[in-house]
C-alpha cells in the first residue's frame, strides 16, 4: 500500500511527522508532500515538495480568509502527488 503524508510545513523539523513516516516506512512504501527546506534534501529523498518560501507561505496564510490561493496552492501539489505516486491512502497533517 502506498501512502501519502502531508504536511504544510518543513518535514524534517517536524519531528511527530518524521517519526510517523519512519514507523510507517517499516510496512508501506510512504511519500511526503512538504515545504522546501536544506534539511529535507539532506535527510529525506522521497519527499515532493510545494515551492513557497517561508515568507509567501505566511504572507498567502495570513490572507487565506478573503483570498484562498494558498488553498488552490495545496490542492494542486495534492492533486499532482497522488496522481505521481498512486498513493492509495492520504495521512495530512
Amino acid at each position: 500500500m502506498k501512502v501519502g503524508i502531508v504536511v504544510d510545513n518543513d518535514f524534517v523539523n517536524d519531528v511527530r511527522v518524521f517519526k510517523e513516516a519512519a514507523m510507517l516506512r517499516e510496512k508501506f512504501d510512504v511519500k511526503v508532500l512538504c515545504f522546501k527546506t536544506e534539511q529535507d534534501l539532506i535527510y529525506e529523498t522521497s519527499v515532493d515538495y510545494v515551492a513557497l518560501g517561508k515568507r509567501a507561505k505566511n504572507a498567502l496564510f495570513a490572507m487565506s480568509s478573503w483570498l484562498p490561493i494558498y488553498k488552490w496552492i495545496w490542492q494542486a501539489g495534492i492533486k499532482k502527488f497522488i496522481a505521481k505516486y498512486s498513493i492509495d491512502v492520504l495521512h495530512v497533517h
